[in-house]
């Protein structure tokens, strides 16, 4: 008993985060997060850049880094740590990476994961996930910049390749859309304004 207690307690320990943190950001705010994910606890960590009308929140554990994306995009300039691999967590799967730098976008229709450097991995989600499954989603994708990919009810779109210079255009004032679909784009459009646009048809 007394040795299962304490295998218990090693997980307990395991498992319990060594940080935690939430960020937000309204519309047409951009805000910045500096992650103090470094091993050794000094310096400067991992950088966040958040879009407008972002959520996320970073749970920082001792032998992985996770970041739940809940709305928005973000820019992830992430720490090499090769013993604790960063993972951002989406409604389109996980990204899992060591060291680069990407973004991820959730804005309530299509899940996408752009790479500006380095190499991310992309485990999609399934089209209907159910805690008691064990179903999967398409076969993991590799990213190696300049790519992107998008995850849309299930399924994974082709890896296209980019203009690195689009990988969140928005640092430098820009909305980039490249063969877009209008109602995929508007989301990101509004997220910049205070009284939204709408299409007056769906068909537009």
């Amino acid at each position: 008993a007394g040795a299962c207690t304490a295998l218990l307690g090693t997980g307990w320990a395991w498992r319990r985060p060594l940080y935690q943190a939430s960020y937000e950001t309204g519309p047409g705010q951009l805000s910045q997060a500096q992650v103090p994910d470094q091993a050794d606890g000094g310096g400067l960590g991992t950088r966040i850049d958040l879009s407008p009308q972002t959520r996320l929140s970073v749970s920082l554990y001792r032998h992985e880094r996770v970041v739940q994306l809940s709305h928005g995009e973000a820019l992830f300039t992430v720490m090499p740590d090769a013993d604790r691999p960063f993972r951002v967590r989406t409604r389109g799967g996980d990204v899992e990476v060591v060291g680069t730098v990407f973004t991820v976008s959730d804005r309530g229709g299509p899940v996408s994961v752009a790479v500006e450097e380095g190499h991310v991995r992309f485990q999609p989600a399934p089209r209907d996930a159910r805690w008691y499954t064990l179903s999967r989603g398409a076969p993991t994708v590799d990213l190696r910049a300049p790519a992107a990919v998008s995850w849309r009810n299930g399924e994974v779109d082709a890896v296209r390749r980019i203009d690195p210079e689009s990988v969140a255009a928005w640092r430098n004032g820009w909305l980039w859309f490249d063969n877009q679909r209008l109602d995929e784009a508007l989301p990101a459009i509004n997220a910049f304004r205070n009284h939204p646009l709408k299409a007056a048809d769906p068909a537009v």
